[in-house]
Parts: C-alpha cells; sequence; structure tokens
C-alpha cells in the first residue's frame, strides 16, 4: 500500500466523520445542559428564546425538568410583588396557581402557571444573564493591641 492511497483512504474517512457529526460537535442544546448542570445562564437562554407566555407546563417540564414546588414564603412573595407592581404580573396571583421553581447557582427562578399555562413571563427579563453574587459582610474584627 502506498503513502498515497492511505493519505487518500485517511481523507475519505475524515469526511465521513465530519459529516456524521453534528455542526458544532457533540454540543449539548441550553435546556440539555441546564437540566445537567442548573446553571443561570443557560436557564435563562431557554427562558429567552425557548419558552414563551401561554406555553403549557408540559412544555417547560420538558425543557427545564420537573421544578419543585414553590415554598409558601415564595409564594408570600410573588403575591406582595404582584399587589405592588402590577405592570410585571399583569395576570395578578391567585392561591390556585402553581408556582414552580427552577434552581441555578446563587438562586432560583420561579414560574407561576395558572391553569396549566405559563404566566406573568417576559422573555425579554431574561434576555441578559447576570450571575447573582451572595455578598456577605466580612466580621468586624478587634485590633490585636488595644489602641493607647
Amino acid at each position: 500500500m502506498t503513502y498515497r492511497r492511505i493519505r487518500r483512504g485517511f481523507a475519505a474517512l475524515l469526511g465521513f466523520v465530519s459529516f456524521a457529526l453534528p455542526a458544532g460537535g457533540c454540543s449539548e442544546s441550553p435546556d440539555q445542559h441546564y437540566r445537567k448542570h442548573h446553571d443561570g445562564k443557560s436557564l435563562y437562554e431557554v427562558l429567552y428564546k425557548q419558552v414563551k407566555p401561554g406555553d403549557s407546563i408540559e412544555k417547560v417540564q420538558g425543557l427545564l425538568g420537573p421544578g419543585e414546588p414553590a415554598e409558601s414564603r415564595a409564594r408570600r412573595a410573588i403575591e406582595k410583588f404582584a399587589q405592588k407592581t402590577p405592570d410585571r404580573y399583569p395576570d395578578g396571583y391567585r392561591e390556585t396557581d402553581t408556582l414552580l421553581d427552577y434552581p441555578m447557582d446563587g438562586g432560583s427562578a420561579i414560574l407561576q402557571f395558572r391553569d396549566g399555562r405559563l404566566i406573568n413571563h417576559n422573555p425579554e427579563d431574561c434576555a441578559h444573564y447576570e450571575p447573582i453574587i451572595n455578598a456577605v459582610a466580612a466580621p468586624q474584627t478587634q485590633p490585636a493591641t488595644p489602641p493607647e
């Protein structure tokens, strides 16, 4: 077997492999990435590009996973926010609404559903992800020697 023939066979194999693999290699979609890693960047990307007001709870759970029912404390906070900022919560809040909590690094996103449909969701709010930083003040320390 000559060098030229081996080279042609290798080039053909490379052509087949590059044709068989999807563009961009083996990368996963943002929803797959979120379900695996629960990171804010991929969550926001899915909420911005793939989730729209009125989507069914089944569609959202298919993209993001089942989520966790929101705690009563979060429910009270949503109720207060809805009362104080009706422009951000045009559908308001009802006790019977389903609130699902989706964790991300440093916090979570709560999605609100009524009658099985997503409400009070503005995809534009998720256009730019900024990591949540938990700033905790360092405790004040006393000087090693008392001042004179």
